[in-house]
């Protein structure tokens, strides 16, 4: 008798162990609202939130810009509704317009990315799907288009020189960042993102469909030149040197983890495609020498509304800090951020223009 009990103890002991195994190792293809709710309310106690930051000086642009971004001697907006980079010094005084609205290469309909240098700037459309480089007179002198390549171009950088790197999804639903010579149209490497969110979600099922939607971002380069690339509804971050090699990957604190692509009935015969749970995890992103800048997207009524920005170190793949950034007196709150060196420049849901001393 006495063996037997020792038997089913047994018996019971290894098919507990044998479940939590299989339960480790499964696939997760899906996450829901109460995950990623349960994980935000989890994460804010790990934040180190050191401070509150204040604006050294505003500026109102009269418009609807939607990007901002520096170098080392200015920062520029983007205004779609008027297909306008404005330009500014670093004390927020104005000093020119660019671009013409129009649907020719050497004008704009949806200007998503810009960059200048020395001799002329950089400016990538959406809509019209290219990479185009001008002369300070507004004279286009070049430029890429990527419809003839049959891939969907969500965000490109200029990088140096004629060096473009391009976040796009192909046909066969393969999505990559991929460095490009703009000037003789020519790919040089290809980094696949499943690849690269697979080994830093091992525990997670990628969806066959809808990776332009699921690992859609934007390209922020900062002072040394390298760039990081972070995802809007994926929580993490990529990052790459000044040559467009990939150097890591980094997870956010928030813990999003991947969504699910989904096809939804509208009603009337009507479908859209979307992913849930559809959050906005990384609003906006920043680098400036080891460190990254990721503006979370405003998260509990703890928060009262204001966004966080957090800050990583990217040498140890870590997170370090956060400041709370306010809204503005009319509650307009923050939209995007540019970081360069120490200084902070953050666009407002309103286009109102900040700055800040890190």
């Amino acid at each position: 008798m006495n063996k037997n009990k020792y038997i089913i103890l047994i018996f019971i002991i290894l098919s507990i162990s044998i479940f939590f195994i299989l339960k480790s190792n499964r696939k997760i293809n899906s996450i829901n609202n109460r995950d990623v709710i349960r994980n935000v309310k989890k994460n804010i106690s790990k934040r180190k939130l050191i401070s509150e930051l204040s604006p050294q000086k505003k500026v109102e642009y009269v418009g609807e810009s939607v990007i901002i971004s520096q170098n080392k001697d200015s920062i520029w907006i983007l205004d779609n509704y008027k297909s306008k980079i404005v330009l500014y010094d670093k004390e927020l005084n104005l000093l020119s317009t660019y671009g013409k609205k129009g649907e020719s290469p050497s004008e704009h309909i949806s200007i998503k990315n810009a960059n200048f240098t020395n001799n002329g700037y950089y400016t990538f459309d959406f809509h019209q799907q290219m990479a185009k480089k001008f002369a300070y007179n507004d004279s286009l002198e070049y430029y890429f288009g990527f419809k003839n390549l049959d891939i969907s171009v969500s965000d490109c950088l200029h990088l140096k020189e004629d060096l473009l790197l391009v976040a796009s999804a192909n046909e066969n639903e393969k999505y990559s960042i991929s460095l490009y010579n703009m000037k003789n149209k020519r790919l040089i490497k290809q980094h696949f993102i499943e690849d690269i969110v697979q080994n830093l979600y091992p525990n997670y099922e990628l969806s066959d469909k809808g990776k332009d939607l699921i690992f859609e971002g934007y390209f922020s380069k900062g002072s040394s030149g390298n760039v990081i690339y972070s995802f809007n509804k994926v929580g993490a971050f990529l990052v790459f040197n000044s040559k467009g090699d990939f150097v890591k990957a980094i997870k956010t604190i928030d813990e999003l983890g991947i969504p699910r692509f989904q096809l939804k009935d509208a009603g009337n015969g009507i479908f859209f495609h979307t992913v849930v749970p559809d959050f906005y995890g990384n609003f906006a992103r920043g680098i400036s020498g080891n460190y990254a800048y990721i503006l979370s997207n405003f998260l509990l009524p703890s928060y009262k509304e204001r966004r966080v920005l957090d800050i990583y170190d990217i040498e140890k793949g870590a997170y370090v800090k956060s400041l709370f950034i306010n809204n503005l007196d009319n509650d307009e709150k923050p939209n995007q951020i540019s970081v360069y060196d120490n200084q902070l420049f953050i666009l407002f849901e309103n286009s109102t223009i900040a700055k800040y001393n890190l």
